[in-house]
């Protein structure tokens, strides 16, 4: 018993060391710590060491074969990578049935990325027969887990309104849902190999979104001020479009008051990030003159193009 004891006490202390090198970034410690685990027969360890081979060094043979020896040990976590392995052909024979397999085995453990993996094979029909009423059933239990894509998807679906009914009240609920706690998200070393997989800036996507909806008013009772402020939401956070939005309805002064100079602000902002529109639309904007500066080429002065400059 105390044997034991000792040999559990002895996995803990390697999984946290295996960890806080993740944390600090040291590679070489990580596959040392859970090379030792992997072969000694740990699933997680196992798991741990795949995500390395995948992530870190991208040698998908050896992170399918250690993927493989997880998911047979039940590890959930395992059982979904693999299946991405099996849908993508990366490191294993492609094989979307097997893909789908695998997820159903992780989804069956209320893992949750399995669950909105699973929904989208049901959606597609790839690897396992089509049915939406079954996506929607395992998207619904992803989003409730927390999954901010699955509430994404969710709520698309029902804005869109193909797939299932057109539901504004299901669409906005979702979409919310999605919009919380809605960030950028840069990716640190250690995040890359944390277990959760991640659903970088989707939320900025559903603020976006909300966004039109209020804006067009096809679904729901037109509101501009409500467009204009999750418009504002989603420019802040770095989205393009939307800051082309904001741009515009600041120029127009509609959902907002009138302000030329904070229009130009937004607009040039999504100009830079390649967004067409937005340089279209400072194009047309006879104002844009009066919040243009030059450099002057002989003395280095910055100085407004609306006033000229003279060097001295």
């Amino acid at each position: 018993m105390a044997l034991l004891s000792m040999f559990t006490s002895k996995k803990a202390n390697l999984h946290q060391q295996g960890k806080d090198a993740l944390d600090r970034g040291d590679l070489h410690e990580a596959f040392e710590v859970y090379s030792q685990l992997a072969h000694d027969g740990d699933p997680e360890g196992q798991c741990r060491l795949a995500l390395l081979y995948k992530s870190g060094v991208q040698d998908y043979d050896k992170a399918a074969l250690w993927y493989m020896r997880a998911a047979e040990q039940g590890h959930a976590e395992a059982q979904c990578k693999l299946g991405f392995l099996y849908r993508s052909g990366r490191g294993i024979p492609q094989s979307y049935l097997e893909g789908a397999r695998w997820y159903q085995k992780a989804a069956a453990q209320g893992y949750v990325e399995a669950q909105y993996n699973l929904a989208l094979c049901l959606r597609l029909g790839e690897g396992i027969q089509k049915d939406i009423k079954a996506a929607i059933s395992w998207y619904t239990r992803a989003a409730k887990a927390g999954d901010k894509s699955a509430a994404y998807q969710l709520g698309t679906l029902y804005l869109v309104g193909k797939e299932v009914p057109q539901d504004a009240a299901k669409a906005i609920l979702w979409l919310e849902n999605a919009s919380l706690e809605a960030a950028p998200n840069p990716i640190t070393v250690g995040e890359m190999f944390d277990s959760s997989g991640g659903s970088h800036n989707v939320g900025i996507l559903a603020l976006y979104s909300l966004g039109q909806i209020y804006d067009q008013g096809k679904i729901v009772k037109l509101d501009p001020v409500r467009a204009f402020r999750y418009f504002l939401k989603a420019a802040e956070l770095g989205n393009p479009e939307a800051q082309c939005n904001v741009g515009v309805k600041l120029y127009q002064g509609v959902g907002t008051t009138r302000n030329v100079e904070e229009a130009v602000k937004w607009l040039g902002d999504s100009a830079l990030q390649g967004n067409v529109q937005a340089s279209k639309n400072l194009g047309l904007m006879p104002e844009l003159v009066d919040f243009m500066s030059f450099v002057c080429s002989k003395c280095g002065a910055h100085y407004p193009a609306k006033e000229g400059h003279h060097c001295r």
